[in-house]
C-alpha cells in the first residue's frame, strides 16, 4: 500500500475503516489513528497499522481538533485473511478505556 515515502505490505490483508471524528468537548484534543482498535468475533484486538495509515494519508494521521472541528480519515488494520471485524474501539488517548462501536 502506498507509492511514495510511506509504504507497507500486509502480513495478512488490510481492512480499511472510514471514520468521521468530531471534537464535541470544550478543549482541544488530538486525534491519533493509533488510538483506534479493531475487534473480531472472538474478541481479539487488532491495532491500526502506522505505516499503512501513513501511506494512505501521505503521512501519519494525527490531528489537533479544536472544539467543534471534525475530520474524516481512513484507518488501515493488518489482519489475518478472511477475518470478519465486528467492532471498533475509539479511544481519546492511549490510557482511555474508549467506546466500542459495532460494525454490523
Amino acid at each position: 500500500m502506498g507509492d511514495g515515502f510511506w509504504s507497507e505490505d500486509a502480513k495478512g490483508e488490510f481492512v480499511l475503516v472510514h471514520v468521521s471524528v468530531s471534537n464535541i468537548g470544550k478543549r482541544p484534543q488530538t486525534y491519533f489513528a493509533s488510538n483506534l482498535r479493531l475487534f473480531d468475533d472472538q474478541d481479539r484486538r487488532f491495532e491500526a497499522s502506522f505505516e499503512a495509515d501513513a501511506a494512505l494519508n501521505n503521512g501519519p494521521t494525527s490531528e489537533e481538533l479544536n472544539p467543534g472541528q471534525q475530520i474524516s480519515a481512513v484507518i488501515a488494520f493488518d489482519v489475518p485473511k478472511g477475518l470478519a471485524p465486528v467492532q471498533i474501539q475509539f479511544c481519546d488517548s492511549m490510557f482511555s478505556r474508549g467506546a466500542k462501536v459495532a460494525l454490523r
